[in-house]
């Protein structure tokens, strides 16, 4: 549930509170089903997709990196997955530490 907790939260951020109908007219699931989904309710997979490209699709680079990172999980062993893994976790950590030094001044 956390990430789809993080998937509403992108997409409100991105697109601001609109109204259920609203985002049932952008997203083309049924009002009543956004309701629940915004109440909590776990979503299906494709629910979720479509949260989903709605939020990277906002993010200039956001989509083409997923399927990149795609097509890298069905073409490269463990060992090359694995040196990805850890250069992103360090990018992120870099990123993180960059941040909270900021908020600190």
């Amino acid at each position: 549930m956390k990430l789809q907790k993080w998937i509403i939260d992108k997409y409100t951020d991105l697109y601001g509170l609109k109204t259920l109908k609203e985002i049932s007219k952008d997203t083309g699931i049924q009002v009543t089903r956004v309701f629940r989904l915004m109440h909590g309710k776990e979503m299906k997979i494709g629910e979720f997709e479509i949260f989903q490209e709605k939020v990277f699709n906002n993010f200039e680079k956001g989509s083409s990196v997923i399927e990149l990172a795609n097509e890298c999980l069905l073409k490269l062993g463990n060992q090359k997955l694995g040196e990805i893994d850890e250069f992103l976790r360090r990018t992120l950590n870099i990123a993180e530490l960059k941040r909270n030094k900021g908020e600190k001044k």
